[in-house]
C-alpha cells in the first residue's frame, strides 16, 4: 500500500467518524492491535488488513439512525463501493468487504480469512 492509498482510505474513514460511537482513535487502536496480532501469523495480506481496519466502522452512524441496519454489513457494502469506484481490484474489494462484514460476527456470519 502506498502512502497515497493509505491517505485516501484514511480520509474516507474520517468522513464517517461519529464522536457519539467510535471516534477515529478507536479505529487507530483497532488497526494497531490488528498489526500486532498479525505479526504472529504468516501470509497476511496487510493491504486488506489495514484497509479493513480503517473502514470497519464507517456505517456506525447509519446503524444508530436505523436500528434495523447492521453497521458491519452496511459498512462492508459501503467500503466495497468506495474501493470499486477507485479502481481497486474486485477480489481485493470483496476481501475487504468480507472482513468488515464479519468483524462483528455472530454464529451465522463467521470470518473466513485470517485478515477477518
Amino acid at each position: 500500500m502506498t502512502k497515497e492509498q493509505y491517505k485516501l482510505i484514511e480520509e474516507y474513514m474520517l468522513q464517517y467518524v461519529d464522536k457519539a460511537a467510535h471516534d477515529e482513535l478507536h479505529t487507530y487502536r483497532v488497526l494497531n492491535n490488528a498489526l500486532k496480532i498479525a505479526k504472529s501469523y504468516k501470509n497476511i495480506n496487510y493491504d486488506v488488513l489495514i484497509t479493513s481496519c480503517l473502514l470497519h466502522d464507517i456505517s456506525r452512524k447509519d446503524e444508530f439512525e436505523n436500528k434495523k441496519l447492521c453497521h458491519a454489513i452496511e459498512g462492508g457494502k459501503k467500503a466495497y463501493q468506495f474501493l470499486i469506484n477507485r479502481n481497486y481490484d474486485v477480489n481485493f474489494s470483496n476481501h475487504v468487504k468480507e472482513c468488515i462484514t464479519t468483524h462483528r460476527f455472530r454464529s451465522n456470519n463467521q470470518p473466513k480469512s485470517i485478515e477477518a
